[in-house]
């Protein structure tokens, strides 16, 4: 699983307090790149453990209970996203929001039925293997997604945001 990194860069959070934005993009979007963030971290610092510890003991279950968590997570992260592009008026953003989802769709999700799926540990890492090496645009491109997501959100929202990306 060479090529996979990332740290959590925290959550979003409110950059002032006092009255909550009421605008409905900003809550699609905060949500959304709570649990996209949550789903990655899970992947990146949790399921990457799991399948270590899969190799030593030959017990996948936990891999497939993370593919799961991480598919769940990814899912839910998506439709906010789906909804947000509606939203936004940046075409910057439009196109980082569609980075995100083409991401959930085209990897994290087919990542996490893989790991859901796997009954041993070297077809498992075989196929995650696979699968990072056919999508490397996209987690290549993750990062500039992340970044114009952040930078149309924050000035919207009056929030600081960080998206957790793979590379």
């Amino acid at each position: 699983m060479s090529g996979i990194r990332g740290q959590p860069q925290g959550t979003p959070t409110a950059a002032t307090e006092g009255e909550p934005n009421d605008d409905e993009y900003c809550e699609l979007v905060i949500g959304a790149v709570t649990r996209y963030n949550d789903a990655l971290a899970t992947y990146v610092e949790d399921a990457l453990a799991a399948v270590t510890a899969a190799g030593l003991a030959g017990d996948m279950s936990g891999v497939n209970a993370l593919g799961t968590t991480v598919n769940d997570l990814g899912l839910d992260a998506r439709d906010a996203l789906y909804d947000a592009v509606e939203l936004a008026d940046d075409p910057a953003a439009r196109d980082g929001l569609a980075g995100m989802i083409a991401y959930v769709d085209s990897y994290l999700s087919p990542v996490a039925l893989v790991m859901i799926a796997a009954t041993d540990f070297a077809s498992l890492n075989e196929d995650l293997v696979s699968l990072t090496q056919s999508r490397m645009d996209l987690i290549e491109a993750q990062s500039g997604h992340a970044a114009a997501v952040e930078a149309y959100t924050e000035d919207r929202c009056g929030v600081e945001i960080d998206v957790m990306t793979a590379a």
